[in-house]
């Protein structure tokens, strides 16, 4: 447990998804594809996220037999391939308030 969780919320959901992910998804959304977008925001994320965790410390109680991921590592890996799915969650996102609000042109 953290000792600041609504500061620890506050940083992922305005810092990491409102502006690091954000601006990754503006630099890439015209010149990739939507499958290569994905690997790079998994891979980013996966490379970020494994060294701001400490591998040897357990996070919390995840245990995930049914995989070749225990603990810490189960945590980063699913986090990360949750990150990928920003750039569909994205565009489709995007799409879908675009139909419904007038005057509303999705960049």
């Amino acid at each position: 447990m953290s000792f600041m969780p609504w500061f620890n919320n506050f940083l992922h959901t305005f810092v990491w998804i409102g502006f690091v992910l954000t601006t990754l998804y503006l630099g890439v959304r015209r010149s990739q594809p939507l499958w290569q977008q994905m690997v790079l925001f998994a891979t980013f994320s996966l490379v970020i996220k494994g060294r701001r965790t400490n591998p040897v410390r357990a996070s919390g109680s995840i245990h995930t037999s049914s995989t070749c991921f225990h603990g810490n590592a189960a945590y980063v890996v699913g986090w990360s391939l949750a990150d990928g799915l920003y750039p569909p969650l994205t565009l489709f996102g995007l799409r879908l308030l675009a139909g419904g609000c007038r005057g509303f042109v999705p960049v």
